[in-house]
C-alpha cells in the first residue's frame, strides 16, 4: 500500500486534541504498483528528468513520484496526461485529487474524488480521501459520512476507523472516537497514530490510566510525541 502524508487540521480541545498527529491521504487501497517504476525515479532524479511514457498507468506511476519529490504540479500534470489516454482511469480521478489537496484546492480534490467514485463505486480509498478534504472544509458530517461508507466497502480498512474517531472528537463525541480508535488498533496493532489519539480522547474522558498506557504504547511504536504527553500528564 503506498502512502503521501498529508497533514490535516488540528481538532483543539483543551490542552491537547485528538487528531494532532499527521493524517495520509490514501494514493492505493490494496493496489499492487501496477509498472516498474524503477526507470521513471531514476529519470525524476536525473538533470533531464526525460522518460518516455506510453500508458496512462506509467503516467500515473510518474505523478506519484512527483508527489513523493514535492512536486505537485507536475505531477498535477501527468496525471492529465493520464486522463487524456484513459478518461474512465479511477486511479488518475484519486492520485489527482490528493495533489489538489497538497494545493489546498480542497474543493478541486473533492471533485476529483467524485468522479472516481462514479466511475467505481467501491473505491475505498476514493471515499476516505474525499471525507479527509471534506474535514478540512469543516465538513466534519460529511467527511464521517464518507469515512463510514469506506468502512462498509471494506470493514478492515483500519485508516477509516482512524480518521472518522477524528471527526469524532471534533465533534465531541469522545466516547465514540474510543471505539472507533480500538478497531483501528484492533485492525493494525501497530497503528501508533491510532494509539496515540486513543490516548487523547481518554485524557479528554478523564480516564489517565488507560490513556498514559495508549501514550507509552505508542512512544513504543515511535511516534516520540506522546513522551511528551507522558512527562505532562502522567507523572
Amino acid at each position: 500500500m503506498k502512502w503521501t502524508i498529508y497533514v490535516l487540521i488540528s481538532f483543539c480541545v483543551g490542552l491537547i486534541s485528538c487528531g494532532r498527529t499527521s493524517q495520509e491521504y490514501v494514493l492505493s487501497q490494496n493496489d499492487e504498483q501496477i509498472v516498474d517504476n524503477s526507470s521513471i525515479d531514476s529519470a525524476l532524479k536525473s538533470e533531464s528528468n526525460k522518460i518516455d511514457l506510453k500508458t496512462a498507468e506509467e503516467y500515473v506511476e510518474r505523478g506519484i513520484l512527483k508527489d513523493e519529490h514535492l512536486d505537485h504540479n507536475g505531477a498535477i500534470e501527468d496525471f492529465n496526461k493520464a486522463l487524456e489516454l484513459d478518461s474512465t482511469y479511477a486511479r488518475a480521478y484519486n492520485n489527482r485529487g490528493i495533489s489538489k489537496g497538497y494545493l489546498l484546492d480542497y474543493i478541486g480534490s473533492i471533485a476529483d474524488f467524485n468522479k472516481a467514485i462514479v466511475i467505481d463505486p467501491t473505491y475505498t480509498s476514493a471515499f476516505n480521501n474525499r471525507g479527509i478534504s471534506k474535514a478540512y472544509l469543516f465538513d466534519f458530517r460529511g467527511a464521517i459520512l464518507d469515512h463510514t461508507e469506506a468502512i462498509k466497502i471494506d470493514l478492515e480498512f483500519a485508516e477509516s476507523y482512524y480518521y472518522r474517531a477524528t471527526v469524532k472528537c471534533k465533534l465531541h463525541d469522545y466516547v465514540g472516537a474510543v471505539a472507533d480508535f480500538t478497531i483501528s488498533i484492533e485492525l493494525n496493532p501497530n497503528y501508533a497514530e491510532a494509539y496515540y489519539d486513543r490516548g487523547v480522547a481518554k485524557h479528554i474522558l478523564q480516564q489517565k490510566e488507560a490513556s498514559c498506557l495508549d501514550f507509552s504504547k505508542a512512544g513504543e511504536l515511535g511516534l516520540s510525541q506522546a513522551y511528551d504527553e507522558i512527562r505532562k500528564f502522567c507523572n
